[in-house]
């Protein structure tokens, strides 16, 4: 049976030890406001029989179907709360989370040559399972993958993520898995440790902080073999490192420890690491010099003796070496790499091993499982019944380490006391999610007018809102106005240019938390102003774009017609959609959903009471293409048989076979006619003055005559019966 237990893998310092439980007070200081968690139903319970496939690897292995549309909103809403279900065994467990950063702002990419490369984070989550307060969650949602742990007291922790051949989403417990977690660690063998160790001498009735004030920033090496091991992709990489941080991030955030990525550099090709662990870490040091962060740490594999500096921070040895490995057999180790990185960070951060001669202002130990394991390193000591804490070596005994005990009590404050006093350290570098800090959650945009819009702000938290508005490409300007009315009007703004407009909710405190963006489009296009994206005729337009306007007609009794030149939207993930009516709410036209390319585009002419139609366009994150091109047409669409205005005839109308179209004045050069839905039935070139148009075979109702003459557009509503 196996010594080492992972038992509830992040969870919250236990009662005894004195720590408070972060996370969980966390949510529960959403729920005692009555915030909604958005719920996302991302996993059902496989009914193939796939589950004996993963018995060799863990014996509780529990094959999940992804539902990816559900997915793909979960990461482009990414609400700042959320709660998920997985199944594991015969269960379900519902989770509540909330957003939570693991990068710096000016978090970077490097490859081993100096290249800089772009990367769109994941969404990230901590939490708890809905009523368990002794619980850790931590999930990170990608476009096309889901990591993450669930630990429990009941359960230990629960793996969710892919298994190794990429097939299956799967769920197991780590306390099940068929091997034995091969980690050793050799900080006492380092010659800098020596001294190290020997002056550390910790009395836990000191006064300490229960937070940090400062924040560690990370600096990751990722090995060539981590790096094969995601593919060979390095997306892959990122999004499998960022979602282990997100994991360490909360084990640490639990005990009041705030760290955060800085910068990941990645070996695309064979690196030039070698040797023991000890010789890995000098090769390590030599080369990596320089780098953005506060602790340099290698990730590295295979599996194999790992080791750090102690108290390293703010020294010319703030390096760390973990060896890890992302699966075992068919199924992923998250909680194991989770569990090595974290100790080997809590050496450099400053605290030793549990059962070495350093605690309880005696210099004795917390624990004596080293010694009892066969390690001359240390004190004897007890081996605590209730399981070891994360610093400790009661992985090698039969108690095991029960991480949700977190670091323990004394280790936790002293790397705390460390952290705070450390001269290098900055206080910024990553903001942590909290209710007023991240509590506007979206903007809703509706046209009054042409050149009015009404601002309804999403905020379950705030009462006061600051907001400006700026051309878009433009550098904003400081000039923000308050407001504590969640909805609002704005007007006023130049016509026929993109604005956008900034919303920021202000804490009790007077601290200004994040802000929202959308995207405003003001102004009358019926006097032919050409309608275009946001990138122009020249350009694209953006990512992450996501705005609504409506087109008014200019005058009462007009009804507006929306002629698509062309069009260019990445096929199938960026979407345009055109609306009967003055809002979202009004019924799409059949063939309303514009993606993909096309040279020539369709045409909608309104039905609705105010004559108005709406567009909504929505981006993703990559490519983008060049957008549209569009003409607004605004004109009377009563039927009649003469048009005073331009002199135009057209008759019978009712009309059940033959239409007749005359243009004394000018020539009618082309016609076309659109049915109620905006799909054009029939085109055709006249050049003349006049002409009849066959529409026998046309089925009964309503449609749009647009007739192109030399210097303007006619449009007529026309009745076939």
């Amino acid at each position: 049976m196996k010594n080492f237990y992972l038992v509830a893998l992040l969870i919250l310092c236990h009662l005894a030890m004195g720590q408070s439980r972060m996370v969980a007070k966390q949510i529960e200081d959403f729920n005692s406001k009555n915030l909604k968690f958005e719920n996302f139903n991302l996993f059902t319970k496989s009914v193939d029989q796939k589950s004996a496939k993963y018995r060799s690897s863990a014996s509780d292995v529990s094959v999940l179907d992804l539902n990816e549309s559900e997915l793909f909103d979960l990461v482009r809403q990414a609400p700042n709360l959320i709660q998920i279900s997985v199944p594991y065994q015969d269960e379900i467990i519902e989770v509540q989370l909330y957003k939570q950063n693991v990068l710096t702002d000016d978090f970077k990419i490097v490859d081993e040559s100096g290249n800089y490369h772009d990367y769109t984070p994941g969404k990230y989550y901590r939490g708890i399972v809905s009523g368990d307060e002794t619980s850790l969650v931590a999930l990170s949602f990608f476009k096309d993958n889901v990591i993450g742990v669930i630990s429990s007291n009941d359960k230990g922790n629960v793996v969710v993520g892919k298994s190794t051949d990429r097939e299956d989403y799967i769920s197991y417990s780590d306390r099940n898995l068929m091997g034995e977690n091969p980690f050793v660690c050799g900080v006492e063998h380092l010659e800098y440790n020596q001294n190290a160790l020997d002056e550390i001498s910790f009395d836990p009735s000191d006064n300490r902080a229960s937070e940090t004030d400062n924040c560690v920033r990370l600096y990751y090496e990722i090995a060539y073999q981590p790096y094969v091991q995601n593919d060979s992709s390095i997306p892959a990489t990122l999004d499998w490192i960022t979602g282990i941080q997100n994991n360490i991030g909360t084990l640490y955030d639990n005990d009041g420890i705030n760290i955060a990525i800085s910068m990941v550099k990645i070996w695309t090709y064979a690196d030039s690491y070698s040797g023991s662990y000890e010789q890995i870490l000098n090769q390590f040091m030599s080369h990596t010099t320089e780098f953005d962060g506060d602790i340099a740490h290698l990730i590295n594999w295979p599996e194999a003796t790992s080791a750090a500096y102690v108290n390293a921070l703010c020294t010319d040895w703030n390096y760390a070496y973990s060896a890890i490995s992302k699966y075992y057999e068919e199924v992923p180790t998250y909680s194991w790499t989770i569990m090595v990185m974290s100790h080997e960070m809590g050496h450099s951060f400053g605290s030793p091993h549990t059962h070495n001669c350093s605690w309880n202002g005696n210099n004795t130990a917390i624990d004596g499982c080293g010694p009892s394991a066969g390690y001359s390193e240390g004190c004897t000591g007890e081996i605590p019944e209730e399981g070891g804490t994360i610093m400790s070596y009661c992985h090698l005994t039969w108690t095991g380490i029960n991480l949700n005990l977190g670091f323990g009590d004394q280790p936790a404050a002293l790397i705390r006391n460390n952290i705070n006093s450390k001269p290098c350290l900055s206080s910024d570098c990553v903001s942590d999610f909290n209710h007023c800090s991240f509590s506007v959650e979206s903007l809703r945009t509706a046209s009054l007018t042409n050149d009015t819009f009404q601002i309804e702000i999403i905020d379950q938290a705030s009462q006061q809102w600051k907001c400006r508005v700026y051309p878009m490409g433009e550098n904003p300007n400081d000039e923000w106005v308050f407001t504590d009315s969640s909805i609002f009007t704005i007007g006023d703004l130049t016509p026929h240019l993109y604005h956008e407009i900034e919303v920021v909710n202000v804490c009790d405190e007077g601290i200004i938390g994040n802000s929202r963006k959308t995207i405003l489009l003001p102004g009358d296009f019926c006097d032919g102003t050409l309608f275009t994206d946001t990138g122009g005729q020249n350009g694209t337009y953006s990512a992450n774009e996501h705005f609504i306007k409506t087109f008014y007609p200019s005058s009462p009794g007009d009804f507006v017609t929306l002629r698509f030149e062309k069009y260019g939207i990445q096929s199938n993930v960026d979407f345009l959609y055109v609306y009967d009516g003055d809002s979202t709410d009004a019924e799409l036209f059949e063939g309303g959903t514009i993606t993909g390319t096309q040279s020539t585009g369709p045409s909608f002419t309104s039905t609705h009471p105010t004559g108005a139609i709406t567009i909504e366009f929505i981006s993703n994150a990559t490519l983008n293409l060049y957008g549209w091109e569009a003409y607004i047409e605004c004109s009377a669409l009563g039927i009649e048989e003469m048009s005073e205005s331009f002199d135009v005839s057209v008759y019978p109308n009712p009309a059940s076979d033959l239409l007749n179209i005359q243009s004394p004045k000018s020539k009618i050069q082309t016609f076309s006619l659109t049915d109620a839905s905006g799909r054009v039935v029939m085109s055709k070139q006249l050049a003349n003055h006049s002409g009849s148009i066959h529409i026998g075979h046309l089925p009964k109702g309503v449609y749009i005559l647009t007739l192109k003459l030399d210097k303007q557009t006619v449009t007529k509503k026309i009745v076939k019966k």
